[in-house]
């Protein structure tokens, strides 16, 4: 069983955690998944530490309409792929090499040569495995076939799980005559050494190159090796008619040594399995942590799988590729590319954390939990609601050793933004903070309208202008549920002054809330002007409906709220749900602001995050916990729940293509156009909701009541499910004649510990009292 390992964490004098799990025996089929997630346009490469990632620019380039329609077409996403090691290199982050390695075929004909100009035919991009087939354009010898050169490559690649890049070219003569070519391998990295080997020609020595991430460049050191299983990087060959050569060469990068890189790299070229071992490793890691879901959508089916990869690439363990990174244990990263956010940042931990929660493993949850207590770089500088997605992460995997460590970190943050005697709620000053740039309802109270720089990130570059202020929903509600997350534990943990202390104050935020920023006469939360206290009822956000989520606001007379996600002159679209209602003078679609502020339509604003009116993945995140809290109250919301559900899904195919799935960040909400360029964006949290709502999955706060009542009138099976220390599965039949279904929970042994007609509530018992 794969394990992201790491040496064990002080988190006091007298504490120390270890970090790693337990071996253990998968307990999953072992399907391949590696296969369902195969995706022709794509040709980036994924190593644990070490991958390559898009080239491409944003979809659009300020307004171009060629650029913007062109660009939503999957190969945009990706460029078309090369010989080589191709893309921009991720070292744990960014650097600076763009393709690092090339292949050059050059064809010999007597004292005359050409290049050759290889042209993909048929492209296989699967996550442990890339097949590409070239064909030669007719070479300028004229010794060609006029419709087609003579020369075909087929090239197989992969970055292993020991972060080896190894690619295997096998090299064809099509045509009835000898061929005779140069080939090349060259490097753009920096030289290395030559070393003596008998195994073929190879290079390795010291590596010095910078990591950027977080706005920042880093200057890392490590070591790195290079090798082929030929007599040098550049050699000739004799091809017989129809006659075909393979050869291998292979790239790694090492944090202690340039031994243990050479040794890295020869070992994978000497496995003559390693393709195939690369491919089991990806499926195992699948069948060990990922509950699996037998369902007759192949659509959702296929996004249940895809979001599990996007929890998969975003682990990462820096330290075993470089011994003195910032990050101590595992980590997970909001994009694996990108020179702001191709790292850990702050506003998507809590939804990372929700995710982690349904693998069976629990090590890499607690990882990212024990960094963020620690304050470890980019896992803060955001409102989060961190401390209730822990709370519902321990519900599946109950540990006090490490809820005893957390806890003071988790109290010391739920009390950030609520100061005693609890009597006003937290004011928000910037909009850069709670992630939502030019979230409108800053608007509302500025003289003259806010603009981008009336915002903390931009004012001291701006004159005459100040710093709009705000009592959002979004900063107060997870202030809220983050003081009602840690009363929990408080209570769970024995510490009955905190328990109730915090209670306290959750109780009177939440009733806060409730006072002061429902309106009647919209039938809303709204946020409000902290000088005045005035309703932004020109700004209805989807920080409105942050107030539902957890069950925080069960009261009958705030659900009409929810009418007002499901208006088309309101929140609904074809791609739903807008970050702003539509009727704010604010709202528009597109990627800009364009008003009322200075901005217009002919003078637009553009930002690369705008959350004036697109369809926003973190945003869909809290509307669907809030909207599932809404929908356990009103039955008739349920439908509607899987409605937006299936929609928000769809959206990550790129172009509506069900082979490309595309976790991004912005989408346009009404023709699904996207906005963003990062693939694998982990910055919401779609398996949560999936396995709440959708599935109906539920663990009471007093970790015995176990729900089990999905949302969807589906039938499906979901096997070996991690819920506190145990490990249980879900079975939902088809309706029967009278539109009644079956459920049905089972145990590790398949033995049935409940069925019903209706929803299905039973007590476990089979957890462990010394961890709960």
């Amino acid at each position: 069983m794969m394990k992201f390992l790491c040496h064990g964490l002080v988190l006091s004098a007298a504490l120390a955690l270890p970090v790693s799990g337990s071996p253990g025996k998968s307990a999953g089929t072992f399907s391949d998944i590696n296969a369902l997630l195969s995706c022709s346009p794509r040709d980036d490469l994924i190593g644990p530490e070490m991958w390559t990632a898009w080239r491409n620019e944003l979809v659009f380039d300020n307004g171009n309409s060629t650029a913007f329609i062109g660009g939503q077409l999957p190969h945009y996403a990706w460029s078309p792929p090369k010989p080589g090691l191709n893309g921009h290199l991720h070292i744990l982050h960014g650097t600076a090499y763009t393709d690092p390695i090339q292949i050059e075929i050059t064809e010999i004909d007597g004292e005359n040569s050409a290049v050759l100009q290889l042209v993909p035919t048929r492209n296989t991009w699967t996550p442990a495995l890339l097949t590409t087939y070239y064909r030669s354009r007719p070479n300028t010898l004229g010794t060609d076939y006029i419709k087609s050169g003579g020369c075909a490559l087929k090239e197989t690649k992969c970055i292993t799980r020991d972060n080896v890049f190894i690619s295997e070219m096998e090299i064809s003569n099509c045509s009835p005559v000898p061929r005779v070519y140069n080939i090349c391998v060259s490097s753009k990295m920096p030289a290395l050494p030559v070393v003596k080997t008998d195994k073929g020609a190879a290079m390795s020595g010291s590596f010095a190159f910078d990591t950027f991430s977080f706005g920042r460049k880093t200057p890392r050191k490590g070591f790195s090796a290079m090798a082929i299983q030929a007599e040098a990087f550049t050699w000739r060959i004799m091809l017989s008619p129809w006659e075909k050569k393979t050869v291998r060469y292979a790239f790694a990068v090492d944090g202690l040594s340039a031994e243990n890189a050479l040794t890295k790299v020869q070992a994978a070229l000497a496995d003559a399995a390693v393709f195939n071992r690369n491919v089991s490793a990806f499926n195992r890691w699948f069948a060990d942590n990922v509950p699996e879901l037998l369902l007759d959508n192949p659509d959702l089916l296929k996004m249940y799988y895809y979001r599990w990869f996007v929890v998969y690439r975003s682990i990462h363990e820096a330290r075993r590729l470089l011994p003195d990174h910032e990050y101590p244990r595992p980590v997970m990263y909001e994009s694996p590319a990108g020179p702001w956010y191709g790292c850990v940042i702050g506003l998507p931990v809590p939804m990372q954390i929700l995710e982690a929660a349904w693998l069976r493993d629990s090590t890499i949850g607690w990882n990212h939990i024990l960094n963020w207590a620690e304050k470890v770089h980019g896992y803060r500088g955001y409102v989060q609601f961190t401390p209730m997605a822990v709370w519902k992460f321990y519900r599946n995997h109950p540990n006090k050793t490490y809820l005893n460590a957390v806890f003071e970190a988790m109290k010391a943050f739920a009390l950030e933004k609520a100061k005693p005697p609890f009597d006003r709620l937290p004011v928000q000053r910037s909009s850069w903070e709670p992630g939502a740039e030019y979230s409108p309802n800053f608007y509302q109270f500025t003289a003259p309208p806010w603009d981008y720089r009336n915002d903390m990130q931009f004012y001291k570059t701006a004159t005459n202008l100040y710093v709009a202020s705000l009592i959002r929903l979004d900063t107060a509600g997870y202030t809220a549920g983050s003081l009602s997350a840690t009363s929990k534990m408080a209570g769970l943990l024995g510490k009955e002054e905190d328990r109730a202390e915090m209670r306290h104050a959750y109780e009177k935020m939440l009733s806060l809330i409730k006072r002061d920023h429902w309106d009647q006469k919209l039938g809303m939360f709204l946020a409000a002007d902290p000088a005045s206290g005035q309703l932004a009822d020109q700004a209805a956000c989807y920080d409105s409906f942050v107030p539902f989520m957890w069950g925080m606001a069960q009261e009958p007379q705030y659900q009409m709220a929810f009418d007002k996600l499901f208006d088309p002159a309101w929140f609904w679209d074809e791609f739903p749900f807008t970050t702003a209602a539509k009727n704010c003078p604010m709202y528009f679609d597109g990627n800009a602001v364009v008003g009322p502020t200075e901005a217009s339509l002919t003078k637009p604003s553009y930002y690369g995050c705008s959350w004036n009116g697109p369809t926003w993945n973190y945003a869909n995140t809290l509307y669907a916990e809030a909207l599932g809290q809404g929908a356990l109250q009103r039955a008739e919301l349920r439908d509607k729940w899987v409605d937006f559900f299936i929609r928000w899904s769809d959206m990550h195919f790129l172009y509506g293509d069900k082979s490309v799935p595309c976790a991004t960040e912005h989408h346009r909400p009404n023709d699904g156009a996207r906005f963003g360029r990062p693939a694998e964006y982990f910055h919401s949290s779609w398996l949560d909701p999936f396995y709440s709502y959708w599935c109906g999955i539920r663990l009471g706060d007093d970790l015995r009541t176990l729900t089990f009542d999905p949302f969807t009138r589906e039938p499906f099976t979901l096997h070996m499910v991690k819920i506190a220390d145990g490990m249980y599965t879900f079975e939902q039949t088809s309706p029967d004649a009278d539109g009644q279904r079956m459920l049905r929970v089972m145990d590790e042994q398949g033995r049935v510990l409940g069925s019903a007609r209706g929803q299905l509530t039973i007590n476990i018992t089979g957890s462990s009292p010394a961890k709960l």
